[in-house]
């Protein structure tokens, strides 16, 4: 039974790890008051990327945004219409843990691919 038990955790374990490793950071983006990318859809006091990536792959979109306890979905266009800030800019540590969610008026983003 132990080893049974083992083995379904190290499988759900690498499961879990390899839905993680297929979001890809894409960077620190400013987010203006009113810009219509990425809408808020979700919004969770244990926000975390990887709650946000799964949701906004779940809503059939190519990239999750999050910022504090929010997370949006978005497009290609959304991004490209976006400006690039520096990594440093996005320093808002997400509620859950395990990585940074936005920062003032940015937006980490990733893809859910």
């Amino acid at each position: 039974m132990k080893v049974y038990t083992c083995t379904l955790l190290v499988v759900v374990l690498m499961a879990v790890a390899k839905e993680s490793l297929a979001a890809e950071y894409k960077g620190c983006y400013v987010k203006n008051y009113g810009d219509p990318y990425f809408p808020y859809s979700l919004v969770d006091r244990k926000m975390s990327n990887d709650m946000c990536v799964q949701h906004c792959k779940e809503q059939g979109k190519a990239y999750a945004a999050t910022k504090s306890v929010r997370c949006g979905c978005g497009t290609e266009e959304h991004v490209a219409e976006m400006t690039k800030a520096a990594d440093s800019e996005c320093s808002n540590n997400c509620k859950a843990g395990g990585g940074t969610c936005g920062g003032y008026a940015r937006l980490s983003v990733y893809s859910t691919a």
